[in-house]
């Protein structure tokens, strides 16, 4: 099958010179060698300098995340990895398939990856949005400045054909495979080098947990920024992210949950209201067949629909709590009496936990009481979409690369 290349050029290529590749191209940088850090610094500043960028807060969260600034952190994190006897060197090539559902992801796994020194060949969805298409084009243009560094970074596109994905997979060391349980059965079930490894990020479920007597000492201003917060967690993607909040639970006494939760998202739907959010209206009839489905098969005691942006479905328990949602701003609601009372009810499916009114005490007091059972991410609300070296459980820097065990001739042998 051909193959439709978009970085570092556009042009139809066969599977087989892709896998031919990596054989021609041995030489690689070291990990955060000067130069990918200058390419992907480079990307950062053509991506941020785009006229109205500032209108896709997606995109200028991935450009602040690959500036300068960042990269220098990141470098010093990876240097506090090694140790005496150890030496982290690239693993290879890295196979990405990256999810559909959130348009920036194929960058921020391929820039780690990159970053880390090893050799990107990334599989796009054939719905090719308009996001990724200004992406690619950034990309492209960063690579024609860094022409050396054209073989470390290959997007392509091809329609599902396991006989591609199979000679792809050939020659990988690392396959990183993101999206619906389903498509990591179907990846995995295609076998990969014996020597390869392989990172899978499948379906999750998140939810943010919100002290109610804090939310209500807050001043007006305060409560402004939390519910713009929650928002950027929930909307962006269609709230379709892995990390998107869709249950949100209120730890307090039953009757100051309450009035915290009407005054919460009485401001979330001044934010949908302010910034002009819409949903269309298909999401609007899935949610109202959602909504109903719910109410009959689920503790549903009350219903708050302010408009076809926002959806709230109170749960009277989260006794046999199901996880399947429709998104487009649709959120079930809790009473619990405090944090530890979240535990019984956490799945190993359970992602991101985006918290606010807690102290670090008693999140990693809660975080130690569940012990495995769920949650691989305990963040501040705002922070839920905000990718991190640390993700599903993974140290992406870490696991990225390889460890070389390096001791010296023993003094006593001499």
């Amino acid at each position: 099958m051909r193959i439709t290349q978009l970085v570092p050029d556009v042009r139809e290529i066969e599977a087989d010179d892709l896998v031919a590749a990596p054989a021609r191209d041995v030489a690689t940088p070291a990990p955060f060698d000067q130069a990918l850090t200058h390419l992907v610094g480079r990307f950062s500043e053509r991506l941020l300098a785009i006229p109205n960028v500032g209108r896709t807060p997606e995109l200028v969260a991935l450009g602040f995340w690959t500036r300068r600034a960042a990269l220098e952190r990141l470098r010093a994190e990876f240097a506090r990895l090694a140790d005496a006897e150890s030496i982290l060197v690239p693993r290879g090539l890295v196979l990405h398939f990256p999810p559909a559902n959130v348009d920036t992801m194929f960058v921020y796994s391929a820039v780690l990856s990159l970053l880390t020194g090893n050799r990107n060949l990334v599989r796009l969805s054939q719905r090719v949005t308009p996001a990724v298409e200004l992406l690619c084009d950034v990309w492209r243009a960063a690579l024609a400045e860094n022409a050396g560094l054209r073989n470390m970074l290959t997007f392509v596109t091809y329609p599902h054909d396991p006989e591609t994905t199979r000679r792809l997979s050939s020659v990988a060391d690392v396959r990183v495979i993101w999206g619906g349980d389903e498509t990591i059965r179907a990846i995995r079930a295609i076998p990969a080098p014996p020597t390869a490894i392989e990172l899978a990020f499948p379906d999750r479920f998140s939810l943010a947990a919100i002290h109610a007597e804090a939310w209500l000492a807050a001043d007006e201003g305060a409560q402004r920024t939390i519910a713009e917060r929650f928002f950027n967690d929930a909307y962006w993607f269609g709230q379709a992210g892995c990390s998107s909040p869709r249950l949100v639970v209120w730890c307090g006494a039953p009757e100051t949950a309450r009035r915290a939760s009407d005054g919460f998202f009485t401001r979330v739907a001044a934010v949908l209201h302010g910034r002009g959010h819409r949903v269309s209206t298909g999401e609007a009839l899935q949610k109202l067949t959602f909504t109903a489905e719910a109410a009959m098969d689920r503790p549903v005691e009350r219903v708050r629909r302010p408009s076809n942006e926002l959806s709230v479905l109170s749960l009277a328990s989260l006794d046999r709590f199901g996880r399947e949602h429709c998104g487009g701003g649709l959120f079930f609601e809790a009473t619990l009496p405090d944090l530890a009372a979240l535990r019984p009810f956490l799945a190993r499916k359970d992602q991101t936990l985006a918290h606010f009114g807690f102290d670090a005490g008693v999140l990693r007091r809660f975080v130690e009481a569940v012990n495995g059972r769920g949650l691989q991410r305990v963040v501040p609300l705002g922070e839920a979409l905000a990718f991190h070296r640390y993700w599903d459980g993974f140290d992406l820097l870490a696991a990225l690369t390889q460890r070389v065990h390096v001791r010296a001739v023993d003094e006593g042998t001499r």
